[in-house]
């Protein structure tokens, strides 16, 4: 295998059992990838994709080279081209990669032919919100 190699990462995400649906046309669901290997890369290095209104979401045309990511989650406000601003409205439940890394769910071994059938249901309903988001946590993207 070429160190070029890239394959598929794609799905759904589902947020209490539904397609993403928000209160505002500005709102999108932004689904990061984050490499634990190399923490102090900048948010806005780390490759992140828009779920479209039926959840489904695929990350590039090209595909995504080999490696373990952890996936974070965040409903972000567009404020731009390219340009994500908080507060989250999953309530910081699924945006912090140090906090997602502890659930096998979040965690995938990205490998060749890949895969383009995750599929991801983020429980918010009911759920105690995340007052102070940790360090590594999606809170905006910049361009």
């Amino acid at each position: 295998m070429s160190a070029t190699s890239q394959y598929p990462i794609a799905g759904t995400v589902t947020i209490d059992g539904l397609p993403p649906n928000f209160d505002s046309p500005r709102k999108r669901l932004v689904i990061t990838l984050y490499d634990p290997k190399n923490p102090d890369v900048p948010l806005a290095n780390h490759l992140h994709t828009l779920a479209r209104e039926d959840g489904s979401f695929r990350f590039t045309e090209d595909g995504v080279a080999p490696g373990r990511y952890v996936l974070t989650f965040a409903v972000l406000r567009r404020k731009g081209p390219g340009n994500f601003v908080g507060p989250d409205s999953l309530n910081n439940l699924y945006n912090d990669p140090d906090v997602n890394a502890q659930s096998s769910q979040f965690v995938i071994e990205h490998q060749s032919p890949g895969r383009k059938d995750y599929d991801f249901n983020l429980e918010v309903a009911g759920k105690t919100p995340i007052t102070a988001p940790g360090p590594h946590a999606v809170t905006q993207i910049k361009p």
